[in-house]
């Protein structure tokens, strides 16, 4: 019975420390969206992130990995959003003259 009648209250609370730390992001990182649709779809996408960095630094904790997880300017962007918006570019930026000097310096090694 005490279970029952904590389990909603336990729920309300973590939603509410959930959406605290989501309007944290917001306010910190002066985020902003379009519509409703892509405000909600953000939101979706910074919970998930935050139960994986959650997940995986309990993991940590029980020492599976040897470093932890945060939260960030990104954390309203899937992996796949982050690669193709900051990591292509990187490598586009970079071009053919770094892979030939990271190539030149291992055939020197």
């Amino acid at each position: 019975l005490t279970l029952g009648i904590c389990l909603p209250a336990c729920t309300a609370t973590s939603t509410r420390v959930e959406e605290n730390l989501w309007q944290q992001f917001l306010r910190t990182h002066k985020k902003s969206y379009d519509n409703a649709v892509t405000y909600l779809q953000r939101k979706r996408i910074f919970m998930e992130n935050m139960a994986t960095m959650e997940r995986h630094n309990k993991e940590y904790d029980q020492g599976l990995h040897s470093y932890t997880l945060g939260m960030n300017q990104f954390s309203d962007l899937t992996q796949a959003e982050f690669r193709d918006a900051y990591l292509m570019n990187m490598k586009r930026d970079m071009g053919p003259s770094l892979t030939h000097s990271m190539s030149s310096q291992i055939g020197r090694a």
